[in-house]
């Protein structure tokens, strides 16, 4: 289980009102889509990662989770700013993330991949998202198709380049200097290796493999830094897509959450269909080898991932079941607002109140500032 998934069925389960979480391959979109929650992986950048143990530096992100784009907004306000201590920290004005987050959507310009219409997702997945752009064009909101062809290739590109990273940084799990250390040992070497085979679980171990082996000589260029060659391919796609349109809507998981042990153990067990559960997905990790922000947001009153974030309408005549289950656009497409002012601290776009559905998609908005542009060379001239 991700560390995000928990804080994210505690706030669907009404037990705690918001959580903080941290995404690095959908870590904080994927469980929030599986509950019916809003969580949003901010810019890169945003929020300091400092006091965060890392994973992969280069995708790491701290972020909210929360019943509506609003409380993320809130959220946000206090997370966000330079920190200095964190030396991927942007360095820019303040953003109130809560203004205007009643504006019409008329004139957004929403892409639709042609590559997230496709086989892979289920059916009730593509109903609902289908759903959810008609009210979206309802409301005002234009919708253009794009085309992102390395789509596919996001997963290999991220489970080289974060396995890679992950090896590096958990070395310093070594029993020494902090965190376990082994409680019998003969000598040092022995310490090292009763220590982090004690501490680590089998996934983390995995993955360590993996990445000392990618780095490894006669296989840093044929992995890491094709890997690396991708991930620009990936940026590159978004850039030309973002020419065209506000934000990129999709599917955050092609699936609902599965049943607890419907892999059998097999970490290798990962069918299209449930990409997005027991492994990242592609539409996921996307938003994450290119540092855009995502978010995940809720669209149907089924247990289905999502895309709207619902706000809850009470009425005295209805059952506690019947008000979690209704949704408000005014509040929904507030992450529209939230996400645009985030990326290029304009003024933009947000719509009236109207009943809605859910289903599970990610937002990442375009048209980056000047500050952004430069960050993201930056990230991927030191990843």
């Amino acid at each position: 289980m991700c560390p995000a998934a928990r804080p994210a069925a505690v706030i669907a389960a009404r037990l705690a009102p918001a959580s903080l979480g941290s995404d690095t391959g959908g870590s904080i979109r994927q469980p929030a889509s599986h509950c019916g929650i809003t969580g949003l992986k901010p810019t890169y950048g945003t929020v300091s990662r400092f006091g965060m143990i890392a994973y992969a530096s280069s995708l790491d992100q701290a972020g909210p989770m929360a019943q509506t784009a609003e409380d993320c907004a809130i959220l946000l306000n206090a997370m966000a700013g330079f920190d200095e201590r964190d030396s991927t920290s942007l360095e820019r004005e303040n953003e109130d993330y809560t203004r205007d987050l009643n504006r019409p959507l008329k004139g957004l310009k929403i892409g639709l991949p042609k590559e997230y219409f496709g086989d892979g997702c289920e059916a009730d997945v593509k109903t609902a998202l289908h759903n959810t752009i008609a009210i979206l064009r309802e409301q005002g909101a234009e919708t253009v198709e794009v085309s992102l062809p390395q789509t596919a290739l996001s997963i290999p590109a991220y489970y080289v380049l974060a396995s890679a990273e992950a090896s590096t940084n958990l070395s310093r799990y070594d029993g020494v200097r902090y965190g376990h250390r082994a409680a019998e040992f003969a000598n040092l070497e022995e310490m090292y290796a009763n220590t982090r085979a004690e501490g680590f679980g089998s996934e983390v171990k995995r993955r360590i493999m993996i990445g000392t082996y990618v780095l490894s000589h006669g296989y840093y260029d044929a992995y890491y830094i094709k890997a690396q060659k991708l991930r620009r391919l990936v940026a590159n796609d978004f850039q030309t897509a973002f020419a065209d349109c506000d934000l990129i809507l999709g599917p955050t998981a092609p699936s609902s959450a599965p049943q607890i042990g419907s892999h059998g153990g097999d970490p290798l067990a990962c069918p299209p269909a449930s990409a997005a559960t027991a492994c990242p997905s592609a539409y996921s990790l996307l938003a994450t080898t290119f540092p855009k922000p995502a978010c995940s947001t809720p669209s149907t009153k089924s247990s289905l991932p999502a895309t709207g974030i619902p706000k809850r309408l009470r009425c005295k005549t209805q059952t506690e079941t019947d008000w979690m289950e209704q949704s408000s656009l005014k509040t929904q497409f507030g992450v529209f607002r939230l996400l645009f002012i985030q990326r290029t601290g304009t003024d933009r776009h947000h719509p009236e109140i109207s009943p809605h559905n859910r289903q599970a998609c990610t937002l990442a908005p375009g048209k980056e500032n000047g500050i952004s542009r430069k960050k993201c060379r930056l990230i991927f001239a030191a990843a």
